[in-house]
């Protein structure tokens, strides 16, 4: 294993610019994840509530600064509480097993990165950039995946034509360590995209399901849902939605 990393800074690059723009720590006893972010008051926040039997967008704006809880358990939370944004789903760690499993984290749609904070990037061993060609809009979803030794994850995820600018689709991805799981992060943009918008927006669901945000003009988006297949052999994994 490389070095074991609590808690690792993202960041975004712009030529010769960083900007941060979330913060991930994990907790060794129960692999719970906390991420932070310095837009944290300005997220609006995307999950779904079953109703009649059918998962319903819901939205919330944030309670002020905090952090996203993703427990061992499965449950997720935004901390402080919003109670109505709480859902129970898959776990990262299950004690009674001693297994850990894979799981979707959070999708975003970031707001132009501008935070630079006081201790500039590469000030710290763990701090982690992601570089780009040009600077523009994007989604990001994010995974936990168990830590496995000189793992290779291989990402496939399928749009529909009238979604997309370009085919293939502008994208990319990548992964960090932390203690016991590897965030894998991929990186896209579709139709409608050429602004940022004015506030962060996260979605995130069960772990088992994975929101996907689609442009559909004047900075508005809608959420599908997918289900992700694992494949697992040897040390390469696949991801398939």
């Amino acid at each position: 294993m490389t070095d074991e990393y609590p808690d690792r800074r993202m960041f975004l690059s712009e030529g010769s610019n960083y900007y941060q723009i979330m913060s991930f720590t994990q907790n060794r006893t129960d692999s719970s994840i906390y991420i932070s972010s310095p837009d944290f008051s300005k997220i609006k926040w995307l999950s779904f509530s079953s109703i009649n039997g059918e998962p319903q967008l819901i939205k919330t704006d944030s309670p002020g600064d905090g952090k996203l809880s993703i427990h061992g358990s499965g449950m997720t939370k935004i901390e402080p509480n919003l109670h109505d944004l709480v859902v129970h789903g898959s776990y990262l760690y299950n004690p009674q097993t001693n297994s850990a499993g894979v799981r979707h984290l959070f999708t975003i749609q970031l707001a132009e990165p501008k935070f630079t904070p006081v201790s500039p990037v590469f000030n710290r061993k763990s701090d982690y950039v992601i570089k780009t060609k040009i600077f523009s809009p994007m989604k990001i979803i994010f995974f936990a995946i168990p830590r496995i030794n000189n793992l290779s994850i291989e990402f496939q995820i399928s749009f529909d034509i009238d979604d997309l600018e370009e085919i293939p689709p502008d994208s990319g991805g990548g992964s960090l360590d932390l203690i016991l799981h590897t965030v894998f992060w991929f990186a896209y943009r579709t139709k409608y995209m050429q602004e940022w918008p004015p506030n962060p927006h996260v979605c995130y669901y069960d772990g088992y399901l994975v929101p996907v945000l689609i442009g559909i003009g004047e900075r508005q988006f809608r959420a599908e849902l997918r289900s992700p297949s694992y494949k697992l052999s040897s040390a390469h994994l696949v991801i398939k939605m």
